[in-house]
Order: C-alpha cells, then structure tokens, then sequence
C-alpha cells in the first residue's frame, strides 16, 4: 500500500506587473515525486493610473501666456466633461482645464490641461499643482468602464513663476513745439516705450499729467497744457502697463524750468 503524504511545495509562476493576483495550489509527495493536483491563480485588473504629470520648463511667465500640463496614464483612458488640476498662484486658487480634444479620436493615454492665467495673476516663488485630478463633474475610465486612479506624485513646480517680470521702464524726452495743426495752447511731451503699451504721465507733487498709448514702434506724444507751465521747476515721471496689467517701475525724472514773466521760454 502506498503511503501519500501532502506536503507543502513552492510553485514558482509569473506575475504580470501592475496587476493582483491571488493563486492556491495543492500537492502530494509519492515515493520521492512530487505531484501538483491543481492550480489556480486569479487575475485582478488594477485600475489605470496617472504614470507621470509633464509640467512647462522652469521660468517666469507672462500671465498672458497659457501654461499647459500633460497627463500620462498607464493604459488608455476615455475621458468625459472638462476634469482639471487644481493650482495655487500666488495666494489664490486657479485651474488648469483639459482642452485635449475629449474623445474626438477615441480613448487617449495622455490629457492636457490648459492654465490661462488672469492678468491680476502674480507668483514670485513658484506655483503649486495638487497631486490630485479633480473631475469636476466629469469622468475619466478605462477601457473597461472601470474609473482611473487620480492622484499622481507630486511634481516639482517651484521655479515656475507668473508675472514678475514688468515691462521696460519708459523715457521722457521732451518738450517740442506743436505744429501748426495742432492746438496751440499745448505743448508736445514727447518719449519712448514698450510698443503699444498704455503710458501714464505725472507731474510730482500735482498729479497724473495724462495717458496715452505707445505707437508699434515705441514713440508716444501726450500734449502739455501750457497753462501748467507756471514759473518754476516742473519734474516729470512716467510709467508704461502692458497688456497683462503689469505696470513698470518710474522713469528717470524730467525737470523742466520755466523763467518768471515767460511761460514760453523753457529750458531743461
């Protein structure tokens, strides 16, 4: 008579990565072979995940310029609504909204997320990404219907920086003689500064003098009442914003003398 004796034995077998498996096995030993009766082993699907979340290169940006970020997943994805990434700029919260074409070709392994940046926007050190992608409503599933995994590691966002840089500081040049179709109780003040940014004028210790809008090229004119030109000195400063709202430091001033009993004659 034969004796059998189970007795427990390692079974070596293959895993595929990035899934669960659950597996039993069962065994008996016979006069020194060993005999495997049955296995089985359980394939549990794991849900799609964010492998990596690719950022814009490191740099102070222009809040009129868009920041875009890429989301790659570990398989494909269907994507439904505008899901989106959370950010912090500055001391306020702003979005990145997915503006990859959603389905328009069929499941994607990778979704773009699109920043546009208010021109009030303004972070000296560095924005931060929630390591997290918020559906707002959508939904984002794998093939199999199953959702995916949202949260991802954090990305290293710290050198990328929104409008700290301001435009270039305006100059005054002068005062010049109107021609003759312009008006003749002014005078011209003329200057130079970033092309088709808005300049403000003032005159210390009065006010803002006027505005007005740089030529392409750079040129501006603002007219001078001469009524402001009253005896004595006149100091002029100038400032140009740019098209996000970012204003420049002041110009170098501008002192203008007027001589008693002459408001025509002016020296600098």
């Amino acid at each position: 008579m034969l004796h059998l004796q189970k007795t427990p034995f390692i079974l070596a077998t293959s895993i595929p990565r990035g899934a669960a498996h659950r597996w039993g096995a069962s065994g008996f030993r016979m006069a020194g072979l060993v005999f495997a009766l049955a296995v089985s082993t359980v394939a549990e699907a794991q849900a799609v995940f964010v492998t990596r979340l690719e950022t814009p290169p490191a740099g102070t940006y222009d809040p009129s310029l868009s920041l875009h970020f890429t989301a790659t997943f570990s398989a494909p994805v269907v994507v439904t609504g505008r899901p989106r990434l959370t950010l912090r700029v500055g001391e306020n919260i702003r979005h990145a909204t997915a503006v990859t074409p959603l389905n328009s070709g069929g499941p994607t392994t990778s979704v773009t997320f699109e920043y546009a940046p208010a021109p009030v926007d303004r972070d000296d050190d560095g924005i931060v990404v929630t390591p997290a992608i918020d559906l707002a409503g959508g939904a984002i599933r794998g093939t199999d219907a199953s959702p995916a995994e949202l949260t991802f590691w954090s990305a290293d966002t710290r050198g990328i920086r929104i409008g700290s840089q301001r435009p270039p500081v305006p100059r005054i040049l002068g005062l010049t003689a109107p021609a003759e179709t312009d008006r003749a109780d002014s005078l011209l003040l003329c200057g130079t500064a970033d092309g088709s940014s808005r300049v403000t004028v003032t005159l210390v210790d009065v006010g803002i003098l006027g505005r007005t809008t740089a030529a392409e090229n750079g040129a501006w004119a603002l007219p001078y009442p001469r009524s402001l030109l009253t005896p004595g000195i006149h100091r002029l400063m100038a400032t140009t914003q740019n098209s996000a709202g970012l204003v420049s430091a002041e110009s170098a001033p501008l002192d203008i003398t007027v001589r008693p009993g002459d408001a025509g004659a002016i020296t600098r």
